[in-house]
């Protein structure tokens, strides 16, 4: 499994614009998948796997408001 910088992923799905976000990949070159239900997030990679999960969202990500819920 390779090494993911899940800080740069998270401040792109949070604050990138709509390119970043679209361009974002995994360091392993997967594709960048998320998924929003009320106050919980996760994001992960569509190829290794590599998964992050938040819980008690403040604000609305980014990617959820050009995206929707779930990509």
């Amino acid at each position: 499994m390779a090494e993911v910088d899940m800080d740069r992923m998270e401040e792109v799905l949070f604050d990138g614009t709509k390119t970043q976000i679209e361009e974002l990949r995994c360091d392993c070159g997967g594709e960048i998948g998320f998924s929003r239900y009320g106050k919980d997030f996760r994001f992960f990679c569509k190829k290794c796997q590599s998964i992050t999960m938040m819980h008690g969202l403040h604000e609305i990500p980014n990617c959820v408001k050009y995206f929707g819920d779930k990509h």
